[in-house]
């Protein structure tokens, strides 16, 4: 019986505490809201007695904006050389689609590693030395993150490189493979990012271009966002792999073309060239020709149709594509030959004409002598 009373009076006081806790919980409760309604009123005062202008003046602006908040460094005595500055910006990262910034980091950190001093933190250095090797896009961003956001260079490296990965855009002209495969490098230089892998689906789909947007959800019933996280990936190593074949046919067209390109420059100039050959040696046959039988005669020689044909036929007013000059290589030789006999035969007809009217002018002066 008296074990049992003693359980009885100790649950009754536990029952007692409980009630006056919460009591007492209410009660500080009561005085924070008083003391917060008491605030407020008294900033409601406040703000009905000071002028607008002054009210519109900013408030609690921090002494630095910077998202980077070094770790503690105990010594006093301890700065940063301007040239461990100098060096740190003269290879800075100004956050173009052209740039890795795992390259970057890397490079930066071993440029801070040359600095190495008791009682300073190797944090404090980077953190400090961070913000100077940023320009441009980069630095604008940096600029954009919380106050004090970041507060070891372990979180200020891993915000850079996440920041690669959410700012993802494919680039003008950019094929769909290497997009992607630009995206999963930025992904594998940043492999702690926490990014889940729907996320990363989001940020890779808004980024791409709206063509392969509109490709997307049409292999996906209209909407990409209704694929499973596994049929997405698959979806989309399926387009990337296709536009891969794509762009090795688009390289070997590239080529062929390219090779049919300086084929026919080729084949132009020599086309060309036999053209001039031909038309200087025609000129060189007839000119010498004409000129002996006039010698001969002592007359003019009548014009030779043929020649002034071969004249204009090696001789075109322009060429005007690839088949008139192949025509007209086809057809060189055959001029050449044609002109050639021509003008030997005229040359063997004049000469057989003067040979016989000499001989008929010398019988006659022999038949006058002996008279």
């Amino acid at each position: 019986m008296g074990d049992h009373a003693n359980q009885d009076d100790l649950a009754a006081a536990m029952a007692l505490m409980q009630q006056q806790m919460q009591q007492m919980q209410q009660t500080i409760q009561a005085q924070q809201d008083a003391a917060e309604q008491a605030a407020l009123a008294q900033q409601e005062q406040q703000a009905q007695t000071v002028p607008i202008g002054q009210r519109n003046l900013p408030r609690n602006i921090p002494t630095t904006r910077s998202a980077i908040v070094p770790p503690l460094c105990t010594r006093q005595d301890f700065e940063i050389k301007p040239a461990l500055i100098g060096l740190v910006q003269r290879k800075v990262f100004s956050g173009l689609s052209t740039e890795i910034p795992m390259e970057h980091i890397e490079s930066f950190e071993k440029v801070c590693s040359f600095t190495r001093v008791n009682g300073v933190p190797p944090d404090y250095i980077t953190c400090m030395l961070f913000p100077f090797s940023l320009d441009g896009k980069a630095a604008r961003w940096l600029n954009s993150l919380p106050t004090g956001s970041l507060t070891s260079w372990e979180q200020a490296r891993t915000a850079a490189l996440r920041n690669k990965i959410t700012s993802f855009r494919q680039l003008t002209d950019e094929l769909f493979c290497d997009a992607w495969e630009r995206f999963n490098d930025y992904r594998r230089e940043c492999p702690h990012h926490g990014f889940d892998d729907d996320y990363i689906l989001d940020i890779f789909y808004d980024g791409v271009d709206w063509k392969y947007q509109g490709a997307l959800n049409s292999a996906s019933n209209g909407d990409f966002m209704t694929q499973t996280t596994a049929g997405a990936f698959k979806l989309i190593e399926n387009m990337a792999a296709s536009s891969a074949n794509k762009k090795e046919e688009s390289d070997c067209s590239m080529k062929g073309n390219s090779s049919d390109a300086q084929k026919i420059d080729e084949l132009t100039a020599k086309v060309d060239q036999l053209l001039k050959n031909n038309q200087g040696h025609v000129f060189s046959m007839e000119q010498p020709t004409a000129g002996h039988i006039q010698n001969q005669n002592q007359r003019q020689p009548p014009s030779n149709p043929h020649a002034v044909s071969a004249n204009g036929n090696s001789q075109p007013d322009e060429l005007k594509g690839l088949g008139m000059m192949m025509q007209q290589l086809l057809q060189g030789q055959q001029v050449q030959a044609k002109a050639l006999n021509q003008v030997t035969t005229e040359i063997d007809t004049r000469m057989d004409n003067m040979f016989t009217e000499l001989n008929n002018k010398y019988d006659n002066l022999a038949i006058h002598i002996r008279k």
